[in-house]
């Protein structure tokens, strides 16, 4: 029995090792300080390649935060161009919910508004995807003829809460009068909020579950401020021209009072000359 690591020489010119053992104790000293070199290397370079992907999801998570910054900021942007140049809170509730439903890419956009009574009614104001085409006519369908009061449905429960309402499956709420006509899909309503009043809700639509945008309903707030101008504007005018018209009526009850006392000083003053010339022709007789 040869020793391992021990050289047999089969031939002069050849040797050949026998049962060499690299990993064992008789291993030479410089082959063992070359695998630790190796370790060392290869765990350097699996640390180096952690921090480097720890770098680039980083730097990808701050880019995809920075692309979201700027798209909420052009949003708003928008929405308050909008309301600057809309004529009528209507129409800036007509373009807002238009550029809500193509930022949430969702399919079907609708306005409601309060009626005499305070239910919530259709306002007539859609917006629709091409390819939204079908869910459009089912959600009219059911929405068309329906009511909702401040608590019923998805319009209801944004105008009770004063706050934004995510439903991840429009088939799971409960109270929604409009389900046995839906064939299912995600949806989710904004109040526009003015002082203490909601004076519109608009709601969207999409044909398939969409878990809740939390981002989305944090920054519901700031949306129905910016919509909520339009709204102001016009009761300013509405007070601006309502005190206008009782300023004239003031102004011209003032003047009829005026003329009144003016015709009372001249029959005053009138009544006591013609006594004093039926006095002196009396008497010239």
């Amino acid at each position: 029995v040869r020793p391992a690591g021990h050289l047999v020489m089969t031939d002069p010119d050849v040797p050949d090792v026998i049962d060499a053992d690299p990993q064992g104790d008789s291993a030479p000293e410089p082959l063992r300080d070359a695998e630790q070199t190796i370790d060392r290397l290869r765990r350097r370079a699996d640390r180096e390649r952690t921090a480097r992907l720890e770098a680039e999801t980083i730097a990808e998570s701050q880019l995809k935060g920075s692309i979201a910054r700027a798209r909420e900021v052009e949003l708003f942007a928008r929405i308050a161009a909008l309301v600057n140049e809309s004529r009528d809170p209507l129409e800036a509730l007509a373009g807002a919910s238009k550029e809500l439903r193509r930022y949430t890419e969702f399919a079907v956009s609708h306005v409601l508004l309060p009626d005499d009574e305070g239910d919530f009614v259709t306002s007539d104001i859609w917006d629709a995807d091409p390819s939204g085409l079908g869910l459009l006519d089912d959600i009219m369908t059911a929405t068309i003829d329906e009511r909702f009061p401040v608590g019923r449905g998805l319009p209801g429960e944004a105008a009770a809460s004063h706050c934004a309402v995510w439903q991840s499956s429009v088939l799971a709420g409960a109270n929604q009068p409009r389900t046995a006509v839906l064939a299912g899909g995600s949806s989710w309503a904004l109040p526009v909020v003015v002082g203490v009043d909601v004076r519109a809700v608009i709601e969207f639509f999409h044909p398939s579950p969409r878990q809740a945008d939390e981002r989305l309903l944090a920054l519901a707030p700031s949306l129905w401020s910016q919509l909520a101008r339009a709204f102001e504007v016009e009761d300013r005018e509405r007070r601006h021209d309502s005190d206008q018209r009782r300023l004239e009526d003031l102004l011209s009850q003032r003047n009829q009072e005026l003329v009144a006392l003016r015709l009372a000083w001249l029959f005053h003053c009138i009544v006591p000359v013609s006594s004093i010339i039926q006095w002196i022709h009396h008497y010239s007789k």
